[in-house]
């Protein structure tokens, strides 16, 4: 069954690296991340801005955060977070996103249907080491508004 599994994804990821995707893929758009056991997080697309809402419920406060950040798709990795790009109908396969700091987190887009989005976060230009539970894959469900 692993197997059927690892072929499927490596099937799906050949065929999905030479996609390329747009803000207008996104725009309008809002998910609900799957696997995250004790946590609910909710990302919303506008053309410019991802709206970001996350619940961790293994705190005693259930404290619930709300962010709104910048983003913009490119085609390569960048080093920096390029302002110029923020509301143009960008194309490429990296989700490139300004923090709150400043600086720029970058996800590959792997996969995006009508109602799947699959994102890898990539760390300073290069993939993330899955140290203490860190997950690099994001996999997202489709709300329909």
């Amino acid at each position: 069954m692993k197997n059927i599994l690892l072929i499927i994804t490596f099937l799906c990821s050949a065929f999905c690296y030479g996609q390329t995707f747009s803000v207008n893929n996104l725009n309008g758009t809002k998910w609900q991340r799957v696997g995250t056991e004790g946590r609910s997080s909710t990302w919303e697309f506008t053309k410019s801005e991802i709206k970001y809402v996350t619940n961790n419920h293994q705190t005693k406060s259930d404290k619930i955060l709300y962010r709104t950040n910048p983003y913009y798709i490119s085609k390569t990795i960048p080093d920096s977070f390029d302002e110029s790009k923020i509301d143009s109908n960008t194309k490429g396969k990296y989700l490139v996103v300004k923090t709150k700091r400043g600086d720029r987190r970058v996800y590959r887009i792997d996969y995006l249907s009508s109602d799947t989005l699959k994102l890898f976060y990539i760390h300073n230009g290069g993939p993330m080491i899955g140290i203490g539970g860190v997950t690099t894959n994001y996999v997202f469900k489709r709300i329909n508004k």
